[in-house]
């Protein structure tokens, strides 16, 4: 999603500041579970090698 598009709708720089650092938070989230997920996949394959 970007600015433009919020704009567009009609939300203040207001709604669309707090909408952008909620949008930011939430990806950060879903990189740190990708992450993990990635982490526990590699354990698990070397576990059965092993």
């Amino acid at each position: 999603m970007k600015r433009d598009q919020l704009k567009e709708l009609g939300l203040t720089d207001e709604q669309i500041d707090k909408i952008m650092g909620q949008h930011g938070a939430d990806v950060e989230k879903a990189k740190v579970t990708a992450n993990d997920a990635e982490s526990l996949k590699t354990e698990m394959t070397h576990l059965k090698l092993n």
